[in-house]
């Protein structure tokens, strides 16, 4: 009754956890010796109600869904530097632009028309200067985002080969909590997922195993293969 009470109140410590998984307790009933009536229960263990199928598809679909959302709020300020205010956007200055070589292809020695097209040429001039800069920001932020991304990946990865270890060390015999480790082991893979798309399995050793980009084996059991964030000139990103 110890063994249930105990955790029961787990359970609901736990209840805003949202990386907790709830717990039973295995029972099997004691075979009575020369009494009559049954000698009780034995406790078989505690085990996790989960399902790690579902857990590895909803993590999958999450990841996916994750760099979906990024590549959607990167092409919404694209969208926005481009976006026409009251004239002021590029558009307008290329159709002022034209315009005015068109007002001075129709009247070349009026003096006004010149001034209108040097004047166009220059707010055209001024519109494209400004957008290479708002490019140029925002390459810069996402550069510091990606290298932060990665570094926080590194950490997590390293954090995931250590849980693997203490599992496959609690499953050999040694003292811990194996319902609880991957309970965690679980939640470090869901904040990775929310970095960068992955595919991720447990295998016969009881270790995880996480890939990412095509193919690369970022977490190999108690091995990490650490990323590295690159923005050579010639690469895009």
């Amino acid at each position: 009754h110890q063994t249930m009470m105990d955790v029961v109140g787990n359970n609901i410590a736990n209840v805003n956890n949202e990386d907790f998984s709830r717990q039973t307790v295995a029972l099997e009933a004691q075979h009575p010796n020369r009494s009559q009536f049954g000698a009780g229960v034995d406790v078989q263990g505690v085990s996790r109600v989960s399902d790690r199928f579902l857990n590895q598809r909803l993590i999958g679909e999450q990841s996916r869904a994750g760099a979906l959302d990024i590549r959607q709020q990167g092409l919404r300020r694209l969208e926005g530097l481009f976006a026409e205010v009251e004239g002021f956007g590029l558009r307008g200055a290329l159709n002022e632009f034209w315009g005015a070589w068109g007002s001075l292809a129709n009247s070349p020695e009026t003096e006004i028309y010149r001034q209108d097209l040097v004047q166009s040429s220059t707010n055209l001039a001024d519109r494209i200067s400004g957008l290479s800069r708002d490019f140029h920001n925002m390459r810069q932020e996402q550069n510091g985002s990606i290298a932060g991304g990665a570094g926080r990946l590194n950490e997590l990865a390293r954090q995931l080969a250590e849980v693997n270890t203490a599992i496959q060390r609690s499953n050999r015999g040694a003292k811990g909590d194996t319902n609880d480790l991957e309970d965690r082991r679980e939640g470090v893979i869901k904040e990775m997922s929310s970095i960068v798309q992955l595919d991720w399995f447990v295998g016969e050793d009881t270790m995880a195993y996480v890939n990412i980009g095509n193919g690369w084996p970022l977490v190999n059991g108690r091995r990490v293969n650490p990323v590295e964030a690159s923005f050579d000139s010639g690469e895009a990103g």
